[in-house]
């Protein structure tokens, strides 16, 4: 199995646990490390790509490995198949098998997503309105949904989505962090600036030219295309503070 650590780099994951491992050698086969935006994909992974793709028939509907795509679109483009990595404190977690099982699944059918959710808690002193303890939850869904992928014509298509959720654990959803304290950054800022459901990218993707162009069409999110870069941009893996973390939230369709 392959592994990216947190700024792309591949690492070899010889001793996950059996239970965390795909179910045969042909899930092993299609197995696909996380991916990072802004970084080249690691010769490793491109190793492991290109052998998955030299056997593969001219066309597929619902294709089990990802569309081919030049290292520069692929990072943006594929979100993996696989939630674990090693190294953890606690070998297997509860419920760990059976998100990995499930990533490992909808892989098989096309389907690929990452979910990342966030829990935070804020204590304050010296607040100018509202509660002096917030709580608040949040949770990131992009998905990628391989329709067909026509190799002999080098093009492919698939859906993508991203669906986000904000929500008040305190009970008032317009208390934050920055209209408690009345500062002009918001402390706890993490990705989204809207309380509860948002789907700020459902569209079409096509590549073509050899898989060298992706064009979209649809509600977009920029934020995932324009700037993408592992290493910032990041409220949850770096800087919390809007000031210090900055995203771009505009939406556009075409």
């Amino acid at each position: 199995m392959l592994f990216t650590n947190e700024v792309g780099q591949a690492i070899e994951g010889p001793n996950v646990p059996q239970q965390l491992r795909p179910s045969s050698a042909i899930g092993l086969k299609y197995q696909t490390p996380t991916t990072h935006k802004g970084v080249n994909l690691p010769p490793e992974v491109l190793d492991k790509l290109e052998s998955m793709w030299k056997d593969l028939p001219g066309f597929e509907f619902i294709p089990t490995a990802p569309a081919r795509l030049e290292s520069y679109l692929y990072g943006i483009d594929e979100l993996g198949n696989t939630a674990v990595k090693p190294g953890a404190l606690i070998d297997v977690a509860p419920l760990e098998p059976e998100v990995q099982g499930a990533k490992y699944w909808s892989s098989k059918y096309g389907f690929r997503y990452k979910i990342e959710q966030t829990f935070s808690y804020a204590s304050m002193s010296d607040v100018k309105q509202g509660d002096s303890r917030l709580g608040n939850y949040n949770l990131d869904l992009p998905m990628k949904w391989t329709i067909f992928e026509a190799r002999d014509a080098g093009t492919a298509g698939w859906i993508s989505a991203q669906i986000e959720y904000q929500t008040s654990l305190s009970g008032d959803q317009g208390q934050t962090a920055q209209t408690n304290l009345g500062t002009l950054t918001n402390p706890t800022g993490f990705w989204s600036t809207h309380s509860g459901f948002r789907v700020p990218e459902l569209a079409w993707q096509q590549s073509f030219d050899a898989s060298h162009m992706v064009v979209l069409a649809g509600v977009i999110n920029q934020s995932n295309y324009i700037d993408a870069n592992a290493y910032a941009n990041s409220g949850r893996g770096h800087f919390i503070n809007s000031a210090l973390s900055y995203r771009c939230r505009h939406t556009a369709t075409a």
